[in-house]
């Protein structure tokens, strides 16, 4: 794969083309993703209420590059970052117009593993003005 590849992502993904898209879907039953090498990434957006909240766009960002990725409609994202992505060094955010973001929470793994990582965001619903 191109060194220019996730910066060409990101690019697309931060395009404004209407409804949210994701810059990478993680699909597990699919055959490429089984055995695909990386570091799992995966987590949720919710409102206060506790209700899941959909197409929140999530953004992990480290020193060399960032990953976009937006919750599905049941408000959850995973995806596999690369191998050499150390946790410690990725910062995450979250975004969705209309809303607050209140608190965002990153888990890491036990000892020094480098995965699973969760990230999960709360959002609160802000009233139009």
């Amino acid at each position: 794969m191109s060194r220019y590849w996730p910066a060409f992502a990101l690019l697309l993904a931060t395009m404004s083309i209407g409804d949210a898209d994701a810059q990478y879907s993680y699909d597990p039953s699919a055959a490429d993703e089984l055995g695909k090498p990386g570091n799992l990434y995966f987590g949720s957006a919710r409102d206060e209420q506790g209700g899941f909240v959909a197409n929140v766009t999530v953004l992990l960002e480290t020193d060399q590059t960032n990953f976009v990725l937006i919750t599905n409609p049941q408000g959850r994202f995973r995806a596999k970052l690369p191998l050499e992505t150390r946790p410690a060094n990725v910062r995450a955010g979250c975004s969705k117009p209309g809303y607050l973001v209140l608190k965002v929470t990153r888990r890491l793994p036990a000892g020094r593993g480098k995965s699973p990582v969760q990230v999960d965001c709360l959002l609160r619903r802000q009233l139009p003005r």
